[in-house]
């Protein structure tokens, strides 16, 4: 992550950029970018963000309920306006009730958890243990 400054200024907008990193979820992982840089510069790369990027997805290797192999469960955040906008603003803990919004462009961890569990990929507990909200998974599952 130290390196990202410097290739960072390098970029045109035509340039595609794939990268991998540990957050927990794809808000966290758009703050740890924007992290990175000098608190003077952190406005800049968020309004970049926000014109640039395509989408986040994060993801989870959870074990079947075979215990034999693992199925993919992830969060999925594609750049609307809507989104653009919470990120030029700094609000980014408001994006989460979009994600929560479960369309085409936008889907929770605890949603596909939700999804996961009912076809009988994953255990309850896997899914529990797995979730950002239990709550919400708890309300999800009883749909």
């Amino acid at each position: 992550m130290r390196a990202l400054p410097l290739p960072w200024k390098q970029l045109t907008p035509v340039t595609l950029v794939l990268s991998s990193m540990h957050a927990k979820n794809s808000v966290m992982a758009i703050n740890r970018i924007v992290d990175v840089f000098p608190a003077e510069s952190q406005q800049q790369i968020r309004v970049q963000l926000a014109d640039n990027l395509m989408m986040v997805l994060n993801q989870r290797l959870v074990e079947r309920k075979d215990a034999k192999s693992r199925v993919l469960a992830y969060e999925k955040l594609v750049n609307s306006y809507c989104v653009a906008n919470q990120f030029r603003e700094g609000k980014e803990h408001q994006i989460r009730s979009i994600l929560q919004s479960g369309s085409e462009d936008f889907s929770s961890l605890d949603m596909h958890l939700a999804q996961l569990y009912p076809s009988g990929n994953i255990t309850k507990g896997k899914a529990m243990h797995y979730c950002r909200d239990a709550k919400a998974l708890k309300e999800l599952l009883a749909r």
